[in-house]
């Protein structure tokens, strides 16, 4: 059928009309594929999205070149940088949200004139990838200390190779219009200058200095983590948790009383209140408040121990000890606790280790039986002999938080470790006053006040890790005969300059004293310290810094990062360059599954965007599952809840309606449970989009002149009303892109395509356009095409109620109204739309080559005045509610009847209603309306001192005796 069709049309060149009509009947054959639309229109995008950026850059190097000013296209730029994901595997749903709302940003503003550049980039996330290389190699039987540092590195730098292509791949495929030929990644050159640079002139400040202090260490990761790295568990009474690396439960939320006994047999002795034991063979004294009159009789006195039987004294402290909780006595373990080792300062009380850095009790424990046992087993041995020894007087459920490894899921332990620590008061103080001043917005607002509070309560952060992964510590440890001094610098040149220099020793490059010893750390940094200089180092800093690059228009992230990333981002850029890197900054919520739950591979409820976008079936997720690296345990569990949440997989559902879900669900204050039905509804969204543009294609030829590229000039109320309409969604929708509610534009999109233009303004249209299905009346046409005569035959038209001077207005409104409803769109869901543009106006795009075509670089629509029609409106509304009155009636509701046998509707008129609507503007712009939207025959009007007057739908038989 198609090739008879193909074989007529060969000889139609020279008729545009009868081409185009082909192309209709063509088009209409096929049903709604998103994925062909979707790769074929982000191919070409992404084409012309980099030749734009080429021809940018050379006109930015010729005008420098020149010596021309760049300030007019500065203050006309919108810069935007992709929050980099971490290089250890695909993106997921939270990515994808990201990606959504800031490429919808950038389409948004490059269709309002800005220049745009939208940087990519990718984290090298040290501990997170240095994890899953581990466990990589952990499957093949080998440790990482089994093949050094060096090599290991290098199978560091394989695994990003091969999942940063991953991670290109998913954002490409997702439409991302980012600038490519800027890829970023936080381990590159640039970054590595940038960092050196940093911490170099940071050290040179005082602002980083190498300090002994307690820590958070993960004794999963061996290695020191920072504050805001720990997960705390509120626990009210007792419960059993599951940790890494030990195969049986841990009981928390307990307190043990345990018995010290006064060294003189003369004195009572006291009871102390601990909820971890295990420390105690590390207790060296125990504290009471100096105005506790339980205690006095003890001060300056000795406690035995109950575990070793030495001697430790009590001592007084009213800043660290509180009456009130527990027994109000204290065991003291330095090594082990903060509060205890600032005792230990004040009292120079000796500091004794008896945990080791793998969580092990140490070989140097003075308790012998729980040395190198696991520090919850030595907790179970020190608890069975304080009862034998009867030592233990009591254990009750005691509310606690339990400070948890956010990377391994471990308990944290607190240790005294020598480590790098940056002083962050004074940034976070001018942080604030930006905050204050009102320079520096978040959206919501609410998040501001949360951003202060932690501002004001900060600590000295910890930025040295224990890993091979990572940017080294530019700092090296210079001894000469005996002395040690630390500095810092950017290459080990640098160093053996300065290393001579602190020791006022003459320096000859590559020439080192004989007694000089020169070693670098062996730390790295956190990965947090490099991500804080990510705007910095993406605009060049500190060497060829581009103006044009920094600062950034607007930062858009989740909110679970506002003190991980951006509160470091403002503090540090601005340390170092006196501006913000931003002025405004959006946080959208986390994306949890349909359940509330929070993503987790463990959960198996992890989803890749394009498992969404393409579709999977329940064997594919099975096998990704399979290759990950989850543990055993953790496997089995995700097994199980991916077989329950997707027994069938997960149905294709295109870039565009995951795009318009994501959206959708981007509402300010609000927490994001995405559930696959959502998405596979907002696909049935954009196949009825498709279904619009087939019938718009279907009045099209008809033999009503039609334009598409001006503004109409609407005489009839319906034309008038929906491009009131279309006004105000441009208003609408400009006002929540400049305000960042995402969520919103969404909302104004669907509530204008689907509730006005759809559902009233396209079945008005079927009471004033032809009848004739376009399908069948071009194809009828196509195929009876055997001679001139038959060439020029034309469809019969059924249009006997309206003028062809109303049809063609009407068709040229729908068109206009259409397209540029379709720009509105376009941000949000970019190919269905451009698709549908370039298939409802062909003649325009015939001569067009692809990229012209495209909606990215035109115009976006605005709120104009002359759009504007609020008497129509008026008049509308009060024409609908009779529309709803008329559609509740029940016999109009439950009639199944036949056509000539629909009931009529009867409409009078009594001249008292304050002329909110008359007979007249009724007759003349709403009688359509009713007839498209009610399941009536007719319409019955009277009143008004007229003759009632009886109007009847374009196939109704007006001779029907309907009632």
């Amino acid at each position: 059928f198609l090739l008879r069709i193909t074989k007529q049309c060969c000889c139609l060149r020279e008729q545009p009309i009868m081409r185009r009509s082909f192309v209709v009947a063509f088009r209409l054959l096929n049903r709604f594929r998103p994925t062909a639309i979707e790769t074929h229109w982000s191919h070409i995008e992404a084409v012309a999205v980099a030749k734009q950026h080429r021809v940018k850059d050379e006109e930015q190097q010729r005008l420098k070149a020149a010596g021309g000013s760049t300030q007019e296209k500065e203050n006309n730029r919108f810069t935007l940088l992709l929050p980099p994901p971490n290089v250890t595997g695909s993106l997921h749903l939270g990515h994808a949200l990201t990606l959504t709302l800031q490429d919808a940003l950038a389409r948004y503003n490059r269709m309002c004139g800005k220049d745009v550049t939208w940087l990519p980039g990718a984290d090298h996330a040290g501990i997170a990838t240095q994890t899953v290389v581990e466990r990589r190699l952990m499957k093949i039987g080998v440790q990482r200390n089994d093949i050094g540092r060096e090599a290991f590195v290098d199978e560091v730098w394989r695994w990003k190779e091969e999942k940063g292509d991953e991670i290109v791949k998913q954002m490409k495929r997702m439409g991302a219009t980012l600038h490519w030929d800027k890829m970023m990644f936080t381990m590159d050159e640039q970054f590595q200058r940038a960092t050196n640079t940093a911490f170099v002139r940071l050290f040179d400040e005082g602002v980083i200095s190498r300090d002994l202090r307690m820590i958070n260490w993960s004794t999963t990761l061996q290695s020191a983590i920072s504050d805001i790295e720990v997960d705390k568990i509120e626990v009210t009474k007792r419960r059993s948790i599951s940790i890494p690396q030990y195969s049986r439960h841990i009981t928390v939320g307990q307190m043990y009383y345990i018995q010290f006994n006064a060294a003189d047999p003369q004195l009572e002795g006291l009871v102390v209140a601990t909820t971890r034991p295990e420390t105690l063979p590390g207790d060296v004294a125990v504290a009471v408040h100096p105005n506790d009159d339980r205690y006095k009789h003890l001060h300056g006195k000795r406690l035995l121990h109950p575990l070793l039987g030495v001697e430790v004294p009590v001592v007084t402290d009213d800043e660290f000890v509180d009456m009130s909780v527990g027994t109000g006595a204290v065991k003291i373990t330095p090594a082990h606790d903060e509060n205890d080792y600032n005792i230990s300062l004040k009292h120079s009380l000796p500091i004794v280790e008896v945990i080791a850095s793998d969580g092990r009790m140490s070989s140097d424990c003075p308790y012998e039986p729980v040395r190198s046992l696991h520090r919850f087993a030595a907790r179970e041995e020190i608890i069975n002999q304080l009862k034998n020894t009867h030592a233990l007087v009591d254990v009750k459920d005691h509310a606690m938080t339990i400070p948890i490894c956010s990377r391994s899921g471990d308990v944290i332990e607190p240790r005294l470790s020598p480590q790098w620590f940056v002083d962050m008061k004074p940034m976070a103080k001018r942080a604030i006053d930006d905050y204050n001043n009102n320079t520096l917005s978040f959206f919501p607002s609410s998040y501001g006040d949360s951003f202060v509070r932690w501002l004001e309560n900060i600590r000295p952060w910890c930025i040295s890790r224990q890993l091979w992964w990572g940017h080294r510590v530019p700092a090296y440890k210079c001894s000469f005969r005996g002395d040690t001094k630390w500095i810092a610098a950017v290459d080990d040149v640098e160093a053996e300059e300065k290393g001579h220099s602190v020791f006022n020793l003459s320096f000859s490059e590559g020439v080192c004293h004989s007694d000089l010893e020169i070693a670098r750390d062996e730390d790295v940094l956190d990965t947090w310290f490099t991500s804080a200089l990510y705007p910095l180092a993406a605009a060049g800093w500190p060497d060829k810094f581009n103006p044009a690059l920094y600062p950034s228009s607007v930062l858009e992230t989740g909110h679970d990062i506002l003190f991980f990333w951006v509160a470091r981002m403002v503090m540090m850029c601005a340390h170092f360059t006196g501006t913000l890197p931003f002025s405004d900054v959006v946080l959208h919520a986390m994306v949890r599954d349909g359940k509330g739950r929070k993503m987790s591979k463990s959960l198996g409820n992890v989803i890749d965007p394009l498992d969404v976008v393409d579709g999977v079936s329940i064997d594919e997720l099975l096998e990704k599952l399979e290759n990950g690296n989850l543990p055993e345990k953790e496997l089995k569990t995700a097994t199980t809840n991916t077989l329950k949440e997707y027994p069938d997989g997960i149905p294709s559902c295109g870039v565009d309606a995951l795009r318009f879900s994501l959206m959708s669900y981007a509402v300010q204050g609000r927490n994001i449970n995405l559930s696959i039905e959502k998405v596979i509804a907002d696909k049935a969204f954009g196949n009825k989009l498709w279904n619009v543009c087939g019938y718009i294609q279907s009045k099209q030829g008809l033999g009503i002149a039609s334009s598409s590229s001006s503004r109409p000039t609407p005489t009839m109320g319906m034309n008038k009303w929906i491009i009131h309409k279309l006004n105000e969604c441009a208003k609408d929708v400009n006002k929540s892109f400049q305000g960042y509610h995402f969520g919103g534009v969404a909302q104004s999109l669907h509530s204008f395509w689907l509730n006005s233009f759809c559902d009233v303004y396209l079945e008005w249209t079927k009471e004033v356009l032809p009848r004739s299905t376009q399908l069948h009346t071009l194809t009828s046409s196509l195929l009876s095409l055997s001679s001139d005569e038959s060439a020029q035959s034309q469809p019969q038209t059924l249009c006997l109620d309206f003028t062809t001077e109303e049809q063609t207005e009407t068709l040229n409104t729908m068109l206009f109204v259409a397209q540029q409803g379709l720009c509105l769109l376009a941000p949000v869901t970019p190919h269905i739309a451009q698709e549908m543009h370039t298939l409802i106006d062909t003649e325009t795009h015939a001569e067009m080559s692809d990229e012209e075509k495209l909606l990215l670089f035109k115009e976006y629509p605005q709120y104009s005045d002359e759009n504007s029609y609020d008497s129509v409106c008026e008049s509308f509304d009060f024409a609908y509610e009779i529309v709803n009155v008329i559609r509740s009636c029940p016999f109009v509701q439950m009639y199944r009847g036949p056509q000539e046998l629909k009931p009529f509707v009867s409409i009078r008129f009594n001249g008292n209603n304050n002329n909110t609507l008359s007979r007249e503007t009724f007759e003349q712009n709403f009688i359509g309306l009713i007839l498209s939207l009610c399941n009536v025959g007719g319409v019955v009007v009277e009143g008004d001192e007229r003759d009632a007057l009886t109007y009847t739908s374009m196939t109704q038989n007006n001779s029907s005796n309907s009632s």
